[in-house]
């Protein structure tokens, strides 16, 4: 009670969905149609800094979560596997380097994309993420998953830094 579906996208298609005999009427079998539509409306939908995700209810543009990426990410290796289209690799490759980039030293990440890189942050700002963070194991399972997959598909070096990560 009084809750309600929130739109990962603003500009996803409405969430209502259509009945049956509509979809029966005007839908489409076509899966491969499908999957290119949603992997191209996914590159289209980007940030300008290449992330795809949700943010955090009241602070869009401070708070995007790295798990929602997970989805779109696997979303867009699937339309690589199936069509061999580079621009959803290139795509998935950039944001997992920054994914690499943002590990924390202990080898954790956060939960949520800070778009600044580990390497960058100071003692003192390390310090407060790891005592004041929260860091979801569910939601870096996702990304690292996502992570996972993707080391299939990248070529070295950057596959083996992937790997490390993981491993790491």
């Amino acid at each position: 009670p009084g809750k309600a579906l929130r739109r990962i996208f603003q500009h996803a298609p409405p969430d209502d969905l259509p009945p049956v005999d509509e979809v029966m009427r005007n839908g489409s079998v076509d899966t491969r149609l499908a999957l290119r539509a949603i992997c191209d409306w996914l590159l289209a939908h980007r940030l300008a800094n290449g992330f795809l995700g949700d943010f955090e209810p009241g602070r869009k543009g401070t708070n995007f979560y790295w798990y929602t990426t997970a989805y779109p990410v696997r979303t867009l290796l699937a339309g690589y596997k199936i069509f061999g289209e580079q621009k959803y690799l290139d795509a998935v490759l950039h944001i997992m380097d920054v994914l690499v980039d943002e590990q924390l030293p202990n080898g954790a990440w956060q939960q949520i994309f800070r778009d600044k890189p580990a390497n960058k942050l100071t003692e003192l700002e390390l310090k407060d993420i790891y005592e004041h963070e929260w860091m979801n194991l569910a939601d870096i399972g996702c990304i690292a998953t996502a992570l996972g997959l993707t080391c299939h598909e990248a070529a070295e070096p950057r596959k083996s830094r992937y790997i490390a990560a993981l491993r790491r």
